[in-house]
């Protein structure tokens, strides 16, 4: 009824406009005026009329909306768990990226520290190494000197000995001249013995 009657209304206050809008120019500002009055009248009827269609509406929507009630907590409490784990899964991979970045550079650290030792190694193996070089070195400068000292020393030994031995040479030479002239005296004695002895039997 209530809406029967705004439309009613508004039907009587747009005739009075189409009809006012035909006659002079006198009587259209009162025209205006009264469409005004018209429009406010409709309004103010029209607000009544939603807020009794909305009271209408209210206990058919109540029973409607009390199972939605729970379905709204259920998706509510649905999403607070979803967020919480969103925030978990947060969390959790903060920790992991943080761990990672941990781990990483504990590897960058001991891998610093193997170069760092293998550095020492490798300067520590050559300097070994060239001190044995070195060692190698002097024995070797140190043999070669002592070889040349003994030489040297065999050399004056065998200079100072040339004398004695020439005098030993010349003293077997000596002898052996001596037994040379004994030998052949012998000979020559043997010799005359026989020829006496020739001779005699000659005689005979």
């Amino acid at each position: 009824m209530l809406l029967q009657r705004l439309l009613l209304q508004i039907f009587v206050g747009f005739f009075s406009l189409v009809s006012s809008s035909t006659q002079t120019t006198s009587r259209s500002i009162e025209d205006k005026t009264a469409a005004n009055r018209w429009s406010a009248a409709a309004a103010s009827l029209q607000r009544p009329a939603a807020a009794a269609a909305a009271a209408a509406a209210a206990p058919a929507a109540a029973p409607a909306a009390a199972p939605a009630a729970p379905a709204a907590a259920a998706a509510e409490e649905e999403e607070d768990s979803l967020a919480a784990a969103a925030t978990a899964a947060a969390t959790q991979t903060s920790a992991a990226g943080n761990a990672a970045a941990a781990a990483q550079q504990q590897q960058q650290q001991q891998q610093q520290q193997q170069q760092q030792q293998l550095g020492v190694c490798f300067e520590t193996a050559a300097n070994i190494f060239v001190v044995a070089i070195l060692q190698q070195q002097q024995q070797q400068q140190q043999q070669q000197q002592q070889q040349q000292q003994q030489q040297q020393k065999k050399k004056e030994q065998q200079q100072q000995h040339q004398p004695h031995k020439l005098l030993l040479l010349s003293h077997e030479q000596q002898q052996q001249q001596q037994q040379q002239q004994q030998q052949q005296q012998q000979q020559q004695q043997q010799q005359q013995h026989q020829q006496h002895q020739q001779q005699q039997q000659q005689q005979v």
